[in-house]
């Protein structure tokens, strides 16, 4: 198989991986695991942080929730937060992809899947230096695209 065709049958299998991991990505609401990491995400501490926003006599609303942070409360939630520093790169991914293009759920979540769809890239160039064949790094790419725990996964704004 010669490169080009094999780098052509690869190019199909990420627009494949990216249609099933994209398929509904701002349809469901998001649920616990990932308020959490979203919170972390924003530079709220879940725990010991804004105590002034978190009295039982305030409201936090969506203003408070995305007010501008600092550099410092970024990475004082990541270290506090319920992840405590291990998804720092995600977690600031997800902040500025939030500032950048808005703060609904696909976009949140289209970080995890962005990420994912590297992992593809990363697996199929391995497999092919590694083997020295790309009908096996081929294959490897195909079954990652494919992999149900990766679809699902990437569709979740959380770092795993």
């Amino acid at each position: 198989m010669s490169k080009n065709t094999a780098n052509i049958a690869f190019l199909f299998i990420v627009i494949f991986a990216a249609v099933l991991r994209f398929y509904h990505i701002n349809h469901y609401g998001i649920f616990g695991d990932e308020k959490q990491g979203i919170m972390v995400a924003v530079g709220n501490v879940n725990i010991g942080g804004k105590k002034a926003l978190m009295a039982p006599d305030k409201t936090f609303t969506p203003k408070d929730f995305w007010q501008p942070k600092t550099i410092a409360d970024l990475l004082d939630a990541n270290a506090r937060g319920d992840t405590s520093g291990n998804a720092t790169v995600h977690l600031i991914s997800m902040n500025i992809f939030g500032q950048l293009f808005g703060h609904s759920d696909g976009v949140l979540r289209s970080v995890s899947a962005i990420y994912n769809l590297l992992t593809i890239l990363f697996i199929f160039l391995i497999g092919r230096n590694i083997f020295k064949n790309d009908k096996i790094a081929l294959l490897a790419a195909f079954l990652a695209a494919t992999e149900p725990f990766f679809i699902i996964f990437s569709q979740q704004a959380r770092f795993y």
